[in-house]
């Protein structure tokens, strides 16, 4: 399957306004009809778009180009589809008590980038950069490979706060993300944990 390049500005359809002129033997004949013109159907803006997690804790800003696909991972506490962008996104939760008393972030993001880089060929691991999320302390990476003949890149937030480690995992072709990195980075770092009202 191809992949397809993402414009990052969607482009306006270009109407052809034609001007048709009905010459008859008789002015003013009322049984006239002017041929209907088939218009193209006008191609919907692509705007941004929230999702947020069914416990309201995190959020993620995509685009419309965007839908939720909740059979993507059977534990993904959110999973997003673009068929058009032939992308994914998913965020996945784990539980600090599931670890040793001593896992911390840093350990937790070798622990995961070192597993998904043994399961693909060639597997790479970018820089981890820091960041925040929200006031919460927060990991950027990528991991690459191939996945068969496929050059996969999946790009990686991974934060936490409270008792739970975060991921958030968007993944497409090598030249998807390559060619549109503006496009990806933005969703990627659009994470945000939400304020969860203590109100009964």
């Amino acid at each position: 399957m191809k992949s397809r390049k993402i414009n990052y500005k969607v482009i306006p359809w270009l109407l052809m306004v034609m001007s048709i002129f009905l010459f008859t033997g008789c002015q003013g004949d009322e049984n006239s009809i002017l041929p209907q013109v088939n218009k193209p159907p006008v191609e919907k803006k692509e705007e941004l778009e929230v999702f947020i997690l069914p416990d309201e804790v995190l959020e993620v800003t995509a685009t419309t180009k965007w839908v939720k696909d909740d059979t993507l991972h059977p534990e993904s506490k959110l999973s997003l589809v673009s068929e058009e962008y032939n992308s994914y996104l998913m965020v996945l939760e784990d539980k600090k008590e599931d670890f040793p008393l001593d896992m911390e972030l840093p350990y937790y993001v070798q622990l995961i980038s070192e597993n998904l880089k043994k399961d693909l060929e060639e597997g790479q691991i970018s820089e981890v950069k820091d960041t925040q999320v929200t006031g919460e302390n927060g990991k950027l990476f990528d991991v690459s490979g191939k996945d068969g003949s496929m050059e996969i890149v999946y790009k990686y937030l991974i934060t936490e706060k409270d008792d739970s480690f975060y991921q958030v995992i968007l993944w497409s072709s090598k030249e998807n993300i390559e060619t549109n990195q503006a496009y990806y980075e933005n969703i990627i770092i659009s994470p945000e944990f939400r304020a969860v009202s203590t109100q009964s």
